[in-house]
């Protein structure tokens, strides 16, 4: 099986094996769909592992999680009677949650740092915040890709956390995170 890992930056990913094949997609919604879509053209992974970094609602800091389902949180139609977090396809079908796996937890990707909880987080049960994984997961349901994510939360929403801070949290709990997503993939 040919697994294509995918993080923002080298320091996500800097304790897994040098056999897993990486491709780092930057920060934010937009660039990691499409740096992850031309990696799976170049690559043609039978799966792909997000992994990484996220803030948290209610988990503490070091926590390794799975992820079950994912929000786009940007999306906003809602003017149009759309769903929150849901947009229209091509087509006119209506996409939203996008769910990745039969267990875990729930993540929120939006384009900006979640940095306090809103009442959209709240009603959506939210469990953690990124700026990726859902347009990666959305690039993988497009190619018809398994896609999982694994992340480290690093900081709690609602609580200011320098960039040195975040680093730090990174390099302590990261072997936790590698050894969780070795362990599931029996690597």
């Amino acid at each position: 099986m040919k697994l294509l890992f995918v993080a923002s930056d080298k320091a996500e990913a800097s304790v897994f094996p040098p056999s897993c094949q990486f491709v780092f997609t930057g920060v934010g919604l937009a660039l990691s769909g499409v740096i992850l879509s031309k990696a799976i053209c170049e690559f043609k992974p039978d799966v792909v592992i997000n992994i990484g970094s996220v803030g948290s609602i209610n988990h503490e800091i070091g926590s390794v999680l799975q992820i079950k389902s994912i929000y786009n949180l940007d999306q906003d139609l809602t003017c149009y009677h759309v769903p929150p977090c849901t947009t229209l396809k091509a087509d006119r079908g209506m996409l939203g949650e996008l769910t990745i796996a039969k267990e875990g937890f729930v993540l929120g990707s939006s384009s900006t740092f979640a940095s306090v909880v809103t009442p959209l987080m709240k009603d959506l049960h939210l469990d953690v915040c990124d700026m990726e994984a859902y347009s990666e997961a959305l690039a993988c349901k497009e190619y018809g890709i398994p896609f999982y994510s694994y992340k480290v939360v690093t900081d709690i929403i609602g609580i200011t956390t320098k960039l040195k801070e975040y680093k730090k949290q990174l390099s302590l709990f990261k072997k936790e995170l590698v050894s969780v997503v070795l362990q599931q993939f029996d690597l």
